[in-house]
Parts: structure tokens; sequence; C-alpha cells
């Protein structure tokens, strides 16, 4: 079955949206101090030790990421596997941009907030997977 080019884009700007949405999550998850994951808890360290952006270490960390793979696999990867790149950058920068613009002067001692940024995020991921 072939994709048609309206299916294709409209498919682009679902997982565009829902990568954004996540990003916010992430960033969210990451200001409030809730369970953050070992990934985003390795981008928290480094960014605190460094002066690089907690977004920007994920970024620089995903192409790391990227290049180990093509390492791995070799003759195997394919040239497709490169939009990784764009998506690392796009995830980056919307965590950068709401971790330390929009959620720069939140306040997480409240539980109540808090919770609403843990759901938010797990709807955000369930709704990107689908």
């Amino acid at each position: 079955m072939e994709i048609t080019r309206e299916q294709f884009i409209k498919h682009l700007l679902i997982e565009i949206v829902g990568l954004i949405l996540v990003a916010i999550g992430a960033a969210g998850i990451m200001k409030v101090a809730l369970g953050t994951g070992a990934y985003d808890a390795l981008a928290l360290s480094i960014s605190s030790v460094t002066a690089i952006e907690v977004g920007t270490v994920g970024l620089i960390t995903n192409c790391i990421c990227i290049v180990l793979q093509i390492v791995m696999l070799r003759k195997k990867y394919r040239l497709m596997f490169l939009l990784q790149i764009p998506v690392s950058f796009l995830m980056g920068m919307t965590i950068n941009y709401f971790y330390y613009t929009v959620f720069a002067g939140m306040n997480s001692d409240s539980y109540m907030i808090r919770m609403i940024y843990c759901s938010y995020l797990s709807l955000s991921v369930h709704l990107e997977m689908q």
C-alpha cells in the first residue's frame, strides 16, 4: 500500500505536534523536579555542571547516540535514519524554550502543579505513541 502525499503530510504534522507536546511535558516535569527519567537526569546534571542548556545537552547526547548507531550498524544503516537529527533538534530547542522561558518563574512547591505536569506528560506520551 502506497501512502499519498496528503497522508504523509498529515502524519508528519501529527508527529511534530506530538513531539512538541512531549517536549513541553518533559520540560515541565524537569522544572517541577518530579520523576525525571535517567535521560533527563543526565541532561540536568550535565547542564548544572556546565553552562550548556538542558535541551542542548539532550541534543548533543542524541547526536552522539546517532553516531554510535552509524558505527554499530555500518552497512545496515539507512539514510532515512538521519531524520533523527531534526527530531533531536526540535525536541532540544522546545525543551530549552519552555524550561528557560515559559516555565522560568514557575513555583514547583505545589503538589497539584506537580500532578498536573505528570498527568500532562503521560497523556502527551500516550498520544505520541498512537
